[in-house]
């Protein structure tokens, strides 16, 4: 069998190696690590030639002498259509480009061609989807090229345990874990609740993905369904990669204690739930200094990621936990608390009464929920998938890829 050698590349200007520490405004190239290890299992023989800058010139010095040097090019990366997303534009210029887009998710910005008769394949930067194109893509040329007889994983039927809906055309890759029901022997698959292709935490949870063809639906729970079997999703190079969060309770009530707060305990369940810790949990007054109190004793000595203020919202006079918010924090994060205001609008229309607030205090995201369960639950759906991703930019990170 002839040697065949694969080069992996990342782009990026805000990417550091995975053993550095990011200074503020970069963050870890994950995706080296994974894609190595995918290269690996897949049988090939990878070679990883380092992180390009956003620089056109280094970009196309780094491609050229792989193409040189390789049989396969692998980025990662830079394959949309963004200002500073140079490979697919080096391509089609220095070589041939035979798609730049495909109907799945994640993973749609994807381009393929030929640069000096090899393939090249340019995937995104966010690890869901770069990890999707590969095993769609990637994985199955590899094999074939080696000589292996199966390109792709195996599939199994297995019966969803919840609904699941899509609008979208494309056909979805759906991070999912698939159990054995011990009485039963039946495959049952979960689908994770967040799909933002940015996170690590969904694929390092996950054990499959969930496969949901071409067209809109609406799965209906105990439906029997296709699980592809993706076993590498549970590779050291994601586990080490993931940002656990840290996230404290700050519950602001003047009639409550830590048993009563069943706000509060909704919210711990909500934590763990995604595989998060809860660092610390504490029923405070409505009182201005108490809650600041409280706030800075989980930013400063518990080192928290997010706090979560519960309560004292509202228009009432005792109300003041936007007031002792604002006095131990330094900078305003508008947007969340916008998002939460807008999603809690599509249940209630008193939601517009909300003086809630979100800011920063130093490496600590603050973000002030409503004082009932409901509302809190509520606050909690309408920004659980993007806290990891704002909890990493607060402490020093840059945007995810």
């Amino acid at each position: 069998m002839p040697r065949r050698v694969w080069v992996i590349i990342s782009l990026g200007t805000e990417l550091v190696a995975p053993g550095e520490l990011p200074a503020r405004g970069q963050i870890r190239d994950s995706n080296s690590s994974a894609l190595m290890a995918e290269a690996l299992d897949a049988g090939a023989e990878p070679v990883f030639y380092g992180i390009a800058p956003d620089d056109e010139q280094a970009i196309a010095e780094l491609v050229h002498r792989a193409v040189q040097e390789c049989d396969f090019v692998i980025t990662s990366g830079g394959a949309s259509a963004g200002d500073y997303d140079y490979a697919t534009a080096h391509v089609r210029r220095e070589g041939e480009v035979l798609f730049d887009r495909i109907s799945m998710r994640p993973g749609k910005a994807i381009t393929f061609g030929l640069l000096g008769g090899k393939p090249y394949l340019g995937l995104s930067g966010n690890p869901a989807a770069a990890y999707v194109g590969f095993e769609m893509l990637a994985r199955p040329a590899i094999r074939k090229m080696r000589g292996f007889a199966e390109g792709v994983r195996p599939v199994q039927q297995a019966t969803l345990t919840h609904g699941v809906k899509k609008r979208q055309h494309r056909r979805f890759f759906d991070r999912a874990t698939v159990l054995r029901d011990p009485e039963t022997g039946e495959l049952l698959v979960t689908e994770a609740k967040t799909q933002n292709s940015a996170l690590l935490g969904t694929m390092q949870r996950a054990n499959c993905l969930l496969r949901i063809d071409e067209g809109p639906c609406d799965l209906k729970a105990a439906m029997s369904w296709m699980s592809c079997e993706s076993t590498c999703l549970r590779a050291r190079c994601y586990r080490r990669n993931v940002m656990e969060l840290k996230i404290s309770i700050v519950t602001c009530s003047d009639t409550r204690d830590l048993a009563q707060d069943e706000a509060g305990a909704a919210l711990e369940e909500l934590i763990e739930a995604q595989g998060w810790t809860v660092a610390s949990h504490v029923v405070v007054r409505d009182d201005v200094s108490e809650i600041g109190d409280a706030i800075v004793e989980a930013a400063d000595e518990c080192h928290t990621n997010v706090v979560l203020t519960c309560g004292g919202t509202g228009l009432s006079m005792r109300d003041v936990t936007p007031e002792a918010t604002r006095a131990v924090c330094e900078r305003d994060v508008p947007g969340i608390a916008e998002a939460i205001r807008a999603y809690s609008m599509t249940k209630t229309r008193r939601a517009m009464l909300s003086r809630a607030i979100c800011m920063q205090r130093g490496h600590t995201l603050v973000v002030n929920f409503p004082g009932s369960t409901k509302a809190a639950r509520e606050s909690w759906e309408a920004i659980a998938d993007q806290l990891e991703h704002a909890a990493q930019m607060t402490a020093g990170g840059g945007h995810t890829n």
